[in-house]
């Protein structure tokens, strides 16, 4: 019985560990806007989201970006059609878990 225990506990942790890239890459596209010290609280309109497009720029945030980006190019070279609208959908839904999200929301 303990061994069945344990299988099925690392059987849970391979599983969470593989479904989790797209949600993974949101959060690290969130934490490329926080660590350009970007505050999404408080956003009224697109001009805010224009000033917000400024400071990246002018603190290099895009770099960040970018390699976040290119991890998501990366993990959907190889899937299909289907795959590839899974992960996005995934990768949308974590970005509406983040706190840049929350923040922006509120």
């Amino acid at each position: 019985m303990k061994y069945i225990y344990i299988a099925l506990m690392l059987m849970g942790v391979i599983l969470s560990s593989c479904g989790g890239g797209a949600y993974n890459r949101a959060t690290d596209l969130c934490d490329c806007f926080k660590d350009a010290g970007i505050d999404f609280d408080g956003i009224e309109d697109l001009n805010d989201l224009d000033k917000i497009a400024n400071k990246m720029e002018k603190k290099k945030g895009q770099k960040c970006v970018l390699a976040v980006m290119e991890g998501v190019e990366e993990d959907i070279s190889d899937m299909d059609d289907k795959e590839t609208g899974d992960y996005l959908r995934d990768f949308f839904k974590g970005m509406l878990d983040t706190d840049c999200v929350s923040e922006g929301m509120e």
